[in-house]
């Protein structure tokens, strides 16, 4: 039971970069069964107060489909929890991962840094590297009181907290190289198109929206894991159910953004 944020290099740009969509685009799916059951998730817009944020920040979550989905499997996840989002700041959903931990699931965090910084002030009253923070001090302090828990683990009753990774993504861990070629790879888990893509277009910012339940279900879509996903924006996801499009997203995406 370990925390790990990797904190990796600031100094990087993160005006410019390759589309996340075009990783998504390029991953070759066509093997795989044509009956593939989807459920599209959209994400009305709310109306905004800016004095919410102060007032009422963890007011009750709207209930739209996308994210009434995300807390509903977050909750019932059986294993493990990946996430990559380029911002993490809506309180109930940290919550709602934590309560995760409590049950034995792994979760493993990507996000950027230094993103959005004003919109994250202004929707949220908070940033991401802030709430990364406080994720790693209140699970350490988890991890502890579940340590002194002897009594029930000599009773039989598992307690196991489950581990939380967060990573900040870095481009100069980005799978591309100059060369425009990579390692051979003999599950050719890279699709060529990256591979091809070079050093002049690898991505130099985290985009990407992408949450993998237990390697069973995937959701893709324009919500960050950020307050102004949740709460005001207008969001749209799609949740795909299948065990082998979880798996090959997780392989690609962990190959290219970490």
């Amino acid at each position: 039971m370990s925390t790990k944020v990797i904190r990796r290099s600031q100094e990087v740009p993160v005006e410019l970069g390759y589309s996340d969509s075009s990783l998504l685009a390029s991953i070759d799916l066509s093997h795989l069964p044509a009956n593939i059951e989807t459920l599209l998730l959209p994400h009305t817009h709310s109306s905004y107060n800016p004095f919410s944020i102060f007032f009422t920040p963890n007011a009750k979550t709207p209930s739209t489909p996308l994210n009434t989905f995300l807390l509903s499997q977050i909750s019932t996840a059986k294993s493990s929890i990946n996430i990559y989002t380029p911002n993490l700041t809506y309180t109930p959903l940290i919550n709602t991962l934590f309560e995760a931990l409590t049950r034995g699931i792994d979760i493993r965090i990507v996000v950027s840094r230094k993103l959005m910084i004003f919109e994250q002030i202004v929707t949220a009253g908070t940033l991401t590297e802030w709430e990364v923070y406080k994720m790693e001090r209140r699970y350490r302090k988890l991890v502890a009181r579940s340590s002194r828990r002897t009594d029930d683990l000599e009773a039989g009753n598992n307690t196991r907290i489950g581990n939380l990774e967060i990573v900040y993504f870095n481009p100069a861990f980005v799978n591309v190289n100059e060369n425009n070629s990579r390692s051979t790879r003999g599950d050719e888990t890279m699709p060529r198109r990256i591979e091809d893509m070079g050093m002049e277009n690898q991505p130099v910012k985290l985009h990407l929206k992408m949450t993998v339940i237990d390697n069973e279900i995937t959701v893709l879509g324009s919500g960050n894991m950020d307050r102004a996903s949740w709460v005001t924006s207008q969001e749209v996801g799609v949740a795909i159910f299948s065990e082998q499009v979880a798996r090959r997203l997780n392989a690609v995406v962990r190959d290219v953004y970490g």
